[in-house]
């Protein structure tokens, strides 16, 4: 009898080793990730640091919010180049993923409107909006990812606009979020029945690989 308890919690501790390391290693890359912001600046070497060490550090990168911020890096390095916009995105990035915010720019968490179900997307000739933070790439990234398909972005909510895409940085899913000047205009036309769908970054995401 003791011989099979003995065994079942040797391989309870196996288990749960990778468990207990991965929690570690989040909490480690967090403290850099604090470190790195609290200038307000991400620089080009901050930026190679933090790849890095996510490199070295798997285990960082199997939970939220490590996954994110190891995909956002993959993006940033695709071209092999590290611009300013991609620096400021991955400083909104970190300042959500650790909560390190001015007290000023802190919201409390509101639910948003988006469309339930989450409606089909058609891009061809459609009209585009991109709103927050996206954990997928940059805005300009995102735009031309829609464009490449067909679809046509704006800059702003008018009554051409099909999809507005609410990016995952700052929503429910974070620290804090607001509705913002686009997501409350959306709702207005959207309430005189313009034909316009409110939609997560995910689910826009997912619809680049026909998914």
């Amino acid at each position: 009898m003791s011989e099979s308890k003995d065994y079942f919690l040797n391989r309870k501790s196996i288990n749960e080793e990778p468990n207990r390391i991965s929690r570690r290693e989040i909490s480690e890359m967090l403290g850099l990730c604090r470190g790195i912001i609290a200038d307000g600046v991400v620089s080009t070497s901050e930026v190679h640091f933090l790849k890095n060490w996510l490199n070295a550090h798997p285990l960082a990168c199997s939970n939220f919010p490590g996954s994110v911020i190891a995909v956002r890096l993959q993006r940033i390095f695709s071209d092999g180049d590290v611009s300013d916009e991609e620096r400021s995105d991955l400083l909104a990035l970190l300042q959500d993923a650790t909560g390190q915010k001015n007290i000023e720019s802190v919201t409390a968490p509101t639910s948003l409107p988006l469309d339930i179900p989450a409606p089909p997307i058609f891009y061809d000739g459609n009209f585009f909006c991109f709103t927050g933070k996206f954990a997928s790439g940059t805005r300009t990234w995102c735009q031309a990812e829609t464009a490449a398909r067909g679809g046509k972005c704006l800059a702003g909510v008018t009554g051409q606009l099909r999809y507005l895409v609410i990016g995952s940085v700052g929503n429910e899913r974070w620290a804090h979020s607001s509705f913002g000047t686009k997501i409350e205009k959306a709702v207005s036309f959207k309430n005189v029945g313009a034909a316009l769908s409110i939609i997560e970054e995910e689910h826009w995401h997912k619809s680049l690989a026909g998914k």
